[in-house]
């Protein structure tokens, strides 16, 4: 195995991680990139590098001979007022022969055996481990296959990412909404208007409203050497003649009142205009979105 791993001292960023597999060989180099002086000196473990020259800012080592069995090396470089840390440890238990790759893990870089030296066992530990999802159109249950135990997971419910800057989303295994449209209203803002203002429109328009049987009774009496001005009113008789007698025009049965206004409505004055939506939705309006559906299962132990 050939591993190279590039390190920014200035940044504490991994620049390069490369792990190729090369059989009969292995070997370990660490760049330190970004180096802020002519000199640095390396600690890795028990290797202690002195001065070492930088070259185009940058030093090379190799740390194969320096991989501990087990454990943690802590790594250090040197350089003027700069200093740098990067921490190192085996998964595990390495033997010099065999196989093992780098990986990093957080601020940590971890060297692990390669998946060629394990039990089966363990291999499906590392794949499929305790809380692992895995779905197929296969109905079998994979303990047969796997071992451990799996249970049925999620029936007739999609997957969502853990986000936690929602809270309908924020932890795992929550559950929520619904396949139907569910009972809801519809929010209105009041306007209000502080100042007069007026309502107006264009063109003629006749407005027919038809009520139904019902009738109008007008009362009235007239006044002897009164006109049909002010506040008195005289009234006809069929012939023709004013009365002086109260009488009454009463119209029944169903008919139509017609407005047929034009021009615009006058301002009435500081006043609001209310509105209001009843509830909407009966929870039968439906909200699936298309799907397709699998066997879903997750490992429990």
């Amino acid at each position: 195995m050939i591993i190279d791993l590039k390190l920014d001292i200035q940044t504490n960023k991994t620049m390069l991680l490369s792990n190729v597999n090369e059989l009969g060989t292995s070997k370990v180099t660490v760049i330190f990139a970004n180096i802020p002086a002519e000199t640095a000196s390396i600690t890795f473990g028990p290797y202690v590098s002195g001065q070492l020259s930088v070259i185009n800012g940058e030093i090379a080592v190799d740390i194969t001979d320096y991989i501990p069995n087990s454990g943690v090396i802590e790594c250090v470089v040197a350089a003027g007022e700069t200093q740098f840390r990067a921490t190192f440890k085996t998964e595990g238990y390495i033997q010099r022969e065999e196989s093992f790759m780098l990986q990093q893990e957080g601020e940590a870089f971890v060297f692990r055996r390669i998946l060629t030296n394990l039990r089966m066992s363990e291999i499906i530990n590392l794949l499929f481990p305790i809380g692992h999802i895995i779905e197929s159109t296969n109905p079998e249950d994979p303990t047969k296959r796997l071992g451990g135990r799996w249970e049925r997971f999620g029936n007739g419910k999609v997957l969502v990412g853990v986000d936690e800057g929602q809270p309908e989303f924020e932890s795992v295994r929550k559950s929520g909404g619904h396949k139907e449209m569910q009972r809801h209203n519809h929010g209105v803002v009041k306007a209000t208007w502080v100042n007069n203002h007026g309502h107006s429109f264009s063109g003629n328009r006749t407005l027919v409203e038809k009520s139904g049987n019902h009738s109008h009774k007008v009362t009235a009496k007239y006044f002897g050497g009164q006109t049909a001005k002010g506040t008195n009113y005289a009234r006809w008789n069929d012939d023709g003649n004013k009365s002086t007698g109260w009488g009454s025009m009463n119209t029944t049965g169903e008919h139509q009142h017609y407005f047929t206004p034009s021009g615009s409505i006058s301002a009435a004055g500081g006043h609001d205009h209310n509105v209001t939506i009843p509830d909407a939705g009966g929870g039968n309006a439906g909200n699936l979105q298309p799907y397709i559906t699998v066997y879903r299962w997750i490992r429990t132990e």
